[in-house]
């Protein structure tokens, strides 16, 4: 056996010009290979242009530790390193602070690089000043932003002209965060919501799926490409959610068209099973059959309206809210016959709207009777102290809210303020409304 008396240099350089790669899928020995060619190079001083790994474990200031236990040992010629895992693997804080500590013995070290993967959102206090360096820059691109770790803070700052540093509550897993319900809170500050967003996006390009979204006091109008927000951001078409909870405690209207608008945006979010709204939202009573017919067209999703103690669920068939249960509302599993016995309850002793109510208070009444005489419930007495007009089609009230014809109502009593004066195209309207209740008796 000849033994060479100098190892091929040049062959070594033509190796490591470009990126070397250490893949979970190559053989041991394969990997043993190639750490000893980024060995020796190191060795003699020949620049490794990038090491990319598509296997890790942990890392410390001596070596990086593959999933097959073996060992790249610190090199001091490599100028760029780039992790790239399967999608929905998350590094620890651990694990990233050991592949910085690691750096540091890398004087040529220039760039690390997260692609495609999961890194901690934020770091404890403190934990990254001691790796930190101004020759070193540690990236990450989980999809088609890039983020800069910032030594100083902790965390991550996105790289763009919009510069925002990620705001999460020292909430460090993004795993963890999408496991719950995550919200979105009018009082957040404008950063925590263009993070949360942002992150919400990454959890869709990672597979990752998030149970619950909420938008509390914070939902302003909708279009089928996004949800805007009262501060003027706009959350996108989010293909991990699967519910989607709008919640509001000061009253807020939506419109037929703006409330059609949320539908379709709910059916571009392609995992979304369920669009829910808590508090004081009122909603239309109605919707166009035939608009959302067309919407949910390939597939259905369930919309619950919470409504004061009420839950009811929208009807596709027919464009109007059908009576539903609390419990239905958190499992999301539709019941398929309404409470009737519940609404003869409600509706026995007849049904008042006085001036006084509350505009949600109204709408839900308007709801309960007009289930109550889809299902032939007799409805006794309908008493109103407020009364704008009526026609053949429906009863104005005050603010503007309209009771439609009720088949079952077997009477009406108009009660209004002292001294106020009907006219003759009032009660005519109201005549004329009368005529289309075969069950109305009297009108008092």
């Amino acid at each position: 056996m000849i033994v060479q008396p100098e190892e091929d240099v040049e062959m070594l350089r033509s190796v490591c010009s470009g990126d070397m790669a250490l893949r979970c899928t190559d053989s041991r020995l394969l990997q043993r290979a190639h750490i000893q060619f980024l060995e020796i190079a190191s060795r003699h001083k020949i620049p490794l242009a990038c090491l990319v790994l598509d296997t890790f474990r942990e890392a410390d200031q001596r070596s990086i530790t593959l999933e097959n236990g073996n060992y790249v040992p610190v090199l001091s010629t490599l100028e760029e390193m780039q992790i790239r895992t399967e999608k929905r693997i998350e590094f620890t804080q651990e694990q990233v602070v050991g592949l910085l500590f690691y750096a540091q013995q890398c004087p040529k070290l220039k760039k690390i690089l997260f692609i495609d993967c999961l890194v901690p959102l934020c770091f404890p206090k403190d934990s990254l000043w001691p790796c930190e360096s101004d020759s070193l820059k540690v990236l990450w691109k989980p999809r088609e932003h890039e983020f800069d770790l910032n030594f100083t803070r902790n965390r991550w700052t996105l790289v763009s002209k919009d510069y925002l540093t990620l705001e999460t509550k020292d909430q460090h897993s993004l795993t963890k965060m999408c496991s719950g319900t995550v919200t979105l809170h009018k009082n957040d500050t404008n950063e925590y919501h263009r993070s949360v967003i942002l992150l919400l996006q990454i959890a869709a390009s990672q597979q990752i799926e998030v149970p619950c979204l909420q938008l509390d006091h914070s939902f302003k109008v909708a279009q089928q490409n996004e949800v805007t927000l009262e501060s003027g951001l706009s959350v996108p078409v989010l293909l991990s959610i699967e519910k989607l909870v709008f919640k509001t405690q000061a009253e807020h209207e939506i419109s037929q068209e703006n409330m059609l608008e949320v539908v379709k945006y709910g059916q571009r979010c392609l995992q979304l099973k369920t669009l829910a709204f808590h508090g004081k939202f009122v909603l239309p009573l109605t919707l166009t059959v035939e608009t959302l017919k067309s919407i949910m067209n390939s597939r259905s999703i369930t919309v619950f309206w919470q409504l004061l103690e009420y839950v009811f669920q929208l009807d596709v068939s027919s464009g109007k809210w059908r009576l539903s249960s609390t419990e239905s509302l958190t499992s999301g599993i539709v019941e398929p016959e309404e409470d009737v016995e519940m609404l003869r309850s409600v509706c026995s002793g007849g049904m008042a709207f006085r001036c006084t109510d509350s505009r949600l208070l109204q709408r839900a009444n308007i709801i309960f009777l007009e289930i109550a005489s889809r299902h032939k419930i007799a409805l006794s007495c309908l008493v109103l102290d407020t009364f704008r007009e009526a026609d053949q089609h429906s009863i104005t009230l005050e603010n503007g809210y309209y009771v439609p014809v009720l088949s079952t109502l077997e009477e009406v009593q108009i009660r209004p303020e002292k001294r106020i004066e009907f006219t003759q195209e009032q009660v005519v309207g109201l005549l004329c409304y009368a005529q289309q209740c075969p069950k109305l008796q009297k009108i008092l």
